[in-house]
């Protein structure tokens, strides 16, 4: 078993991890998987100068045009994106075996979902605080001509110092 240098955390052992962490080569270290959505797999990894960071893989056929032209234009629409509620991406890569990936900040926190499991209901203030951070991030999007198309509880993440679109 291989554990994390930075936190000690067992590193992922799935095979994706591992084309990943072959892609990225030294550059960063794959710690463990964050989470899955429609598009792809996110994890999170160490970079030598960065510190923390994730990285969101694309899932699917690496042959398939149609899916890695939506990927590629979701990391460039996050690129354009440049809003205290949502993720920031530092870098997209298509390694030599074809292997899509976008490298984002990580954002420490917890899902509404997962907030709204644990405590039931979320106070007044709470909500128009999470609602207006939520549209803030919406119309910044949307000014931009990008629609999100997944938003959801599970995809919106509350943190100390913002809240986020984490979609990505």
């Amino acid at each position: 078993m291989n554990y994390c240098a930075h936190d000690g955390q067992l590193l992922a052992p799935d095979s994706l991890a591992t084309a990943l962490q072959e892609s990225v080569g030294a550059k960063y270290t794959v710690s463990h998987l964050i989470g899955t959505g429609s598009m792809g797999a996110v994890y999170r990894a160490q970079h030598h100068a960065l510190g923390d960071v994730a990285i969101k893989v694309m899932l699917g056929p690496l042959d398939n045009h149609k899916l890695s032209q939506r990927f590629l234009r979701e990391a460039k629409a996050l690129r354009k994106l440049h809003n205290p509620h949502s993720v920031l991406v530092f870098d997209l890569e298509r390694s030599n075996t074809g292997l899509t990936y976008m490298v984002m900040e990580m954002v420490e926190g917890r899902s509404l979902r997962d907030e709204l499991r644990q405590r039931g209901h979320l106070s007044l203030e709470e909500t128009i605080e999470i609602a207006e951070a939520v549209c803030d991030a919406l119309e910044a999007a949307h000014e931009r001509g990008i629609i999100h198309r997944d938003l959801k509880p599970d995809n919106i993440l509350l943190t100390e110092e913002k809240t986020t679109d984490g979609a990505a």
